[in-house]
């Protein structure tokens, strides 16, 4: 498996807890001949190009995972929790979780329909006092289990949506390896790595009120469908929960399908991308979005293509220089 991505998998990340993987973004980014910052909410974001206000672009990928927060400890240790993010809980219970400490335990149900507020996390322990020496209230956890490579498929969990940060790395690794100068560019590129997606996409709104780009390309990931499949290539958003994707970005991305024979599907999405937030900012930015087809969504086992993170990295590229 590629080495950069199963490290960005593995780094822990849900929202407001995005310390891990931001700074495995940093350690590739400090490695590439380009400037990035840390802003207050957090984002990570790199600038390439010069300044045209016509053309200026906002690229953005979450890096967070949705998760659990623990908002109660019992008498016998048991962690009573809130979901963080949109995520079927069913799908959590009887897998394991990790704490951002490393702490690890057993999501279990008190009853056969299972809601949020009768799940709970076992530490293994018997009494509240040995629970609190691991964690306390307010501390977060992810899913925890393996990932692997069969053949042309990346099998794991927390895909969501540290590939759209893989691919927006290997862009600009691309960009930097061909020496392509990245002051040629008719405009700014503003790559975007933003926190708190699973809460609203808080970082995204923050970025694009600092940035005030005039266009935005959303990358996130979604739940296959029998019209959206795996290694089908790339999705383009026409619309979803949040977001009616502006006609020019929606055109622009087909015109890079359809110039560089890259395969892509449309994808009419009842959740949303940080592009809900981004759109209305400032005076408006027309904003569209891309997502990677994914088998399980937010399970412990979601399936993504390898063909498709290729044609994913292929189409931020393409997009930067047809839109110059």
């Amino acid at each position: 498996m590629d080495i950069l991505l199963n490290k960005l998998a593995k780094a822990f990340g849900t929202s407001g807890h995005e310390k891990n993987i931001r700074l495995a973004i940093i350690e590739e980014l400090e490695k590439l001949p380009v400037k990035y910052e840390v802003d207050k909410m957090d984002n990570v974001i790199v600038t390439i190009g010069k300044k045209n206000s016509d053309k200026d672009m906002m690229i953005v990928s979450h890096m967070d995972s949705v998760g659990l927060i623990v908002n109660f400890i019992d008498e016998k240790g048991h962690l009573s929790v809130d979901q963080i993010g949109n995520f079927e809980v069913k799908d959590f219970v009887n897998n394991l979780v990790v704490f951002e400490n490393g702490t690890v335990g057993r999501v279990c149900c008190k009853k056969d329909e299972i809601k949020i507020e009768d799940i709970y996390i076992d530490l293994f322990v018997d009494e509240k006092e040995e629970a609190l020496k691991k964690v306390k209230e307010g501390d977060v956890a992810v899913l925890y289990g393996n990932i692997t490579e069969i053949e042309d498929n990346i099998i794991g969990y927390n895909l969501n949506n540290k590939i759209g940060c893989y691919s927006m790395i290997k862009a600009l690794q691309y960009i930097c390896k061909h020496n392509l100068e990245l002051n040629s560019l008719e405009k700014k590129v503003h790559f975007v790595f933003s926190t708190q997606k699973q809460l609203g996409g808080r970082g995204a709104r923050a970025a694009a009120f600092k940035l005030e780009p005039n266009y935005c390309l959303a990358i996130d990931s979604e739940n296959t469908s029998d019209n959206f499949k795996i290694g089908q290539g790339i999705g383009i958003h026409v619309v979803d929960k949040n977001l009616i994707v502006h006609h020019e970005m929606k055109e622009l991305l087909e015109n890079v399908c359809k110039d560089d024979e890259i395969k892509s599907q449309y994808v009419f999405s009842k959740v949303g991308t940080d592009g809900g937030m981004i759109h209305k900012e400032l005076c408006g930015i027309k904003t569209g979005a891309i997502s990677l087809p994914v088998n399980y969504k937010n399970t412990l086992n979601e399936i993504i293509s390898v063909n498709d993170i290729e044609l994913l990295t292929k189409v931020i590229i393409k997009t930067i220089t047809i839109h110059n």
